[in-house]
């Protein structure tokens, strides 16, 4: 089993591909990350948003 698929099917996802991270601060910030539960799917796209206090 590879580990990708590993990481799923123990209940954790795995995000990849984040843009604009540069211009958030070093601590702090908040990344939210939506998405649905996929059933034996091993992607989906995903929605991310950052709260910066």
């Amino acid at each position: 089993m590879d580990s990708e698929t590993y990481i799923l099917k123990s209940g954790h996802y795995q995000i990849e591909v984040m843009a604009n991270l540069d211009q958030l601060p070093a601590k702090g910030a908040l990344i939210v990350v939506t998405g649905p539960k996929v059933k034996d799917g091993l992607g989906f796209p995903a929605r991310a948003f950052a709260i910066v206090p």
